[in-house]
């Protein structure tokens, strides 16, 4: 559809499908061309973008993916796919985002909630458990290290092995550099 209204992407990232359906939105102010940008969107994503003043945050009305906020000490708000990572920056845990909802932020008028539609039925990603969070995280209100750690189990029980030692794969799933 965007490429029939005159739309040429530069590459294959699903940010910029993202990027071009709020350019072409004419919604007033501009975080609202992020929610009419978000209503048109299937799948998983959490997101924040920065406006001038504001910290827009949005994420996926299925709740695929985990979206946080936090407070700093000075009051400035955070957000994080990660709880762990406010406590990397001394932030206070907020709240999670809900599946659906986008929050705006700025010094100004605080932290104000717009839902973007019905939430469908809640679904989550078990790859935030498996290869994505960090085990001191909590994921969909459960402790990474904890799901690893029974899942570990559960692998023990259904497809025993004869050996002396198993170990996991440090950070798995987490690019090389």
């Amino acid at each position: 559809m965007l490429e029939d209204n005159s739309s040429i992407f530069n590459t294959s990232s699903d940010t910029e499908v993202v990027l071009h359906l709020i350019t072409i939105s004419k919604a007033r102010p501009f975080f609202l061309r992020i929610v009419e940008a978000c209503e048109k969107l299937e799948g998983a994503y959490s997101m924040v973008f920065v406006i001038k003043d504001k910290l827009v945050a949005v994420r996926d009305p299925h709740r695929f993916r985990p979206l946080v906020m936090g407070r700093r000490s000075n009051g400035a708000v955070v957000f994080s796919s990660e709880s762990c990572a406010l406590d990397l920056i001394e932030t206070t845990y907020g709240r999670k985002v809900y599946p659906g909802e986008v929050l705006v932020a700025d010094k100004k008028d605080g932290v104000q909630s717009v839902c973007l539609m019905p939430h469908p039925e809640p679904k989550q990603c078990i790859f935030e458990h498996i290869y994505f969070g960090l085990p001191n995280s909590v994921v969909f209100g459960r402790c990474v290290y904890e799901s690893r750690h029974a899942f570990g189990e559960i692998l023990a029980i259904e497809a025993p092995v004869d050996c002396d030692v198993m170990i996991s794969v440090p950070d798995f799933g987490v690019e090389a550099e």
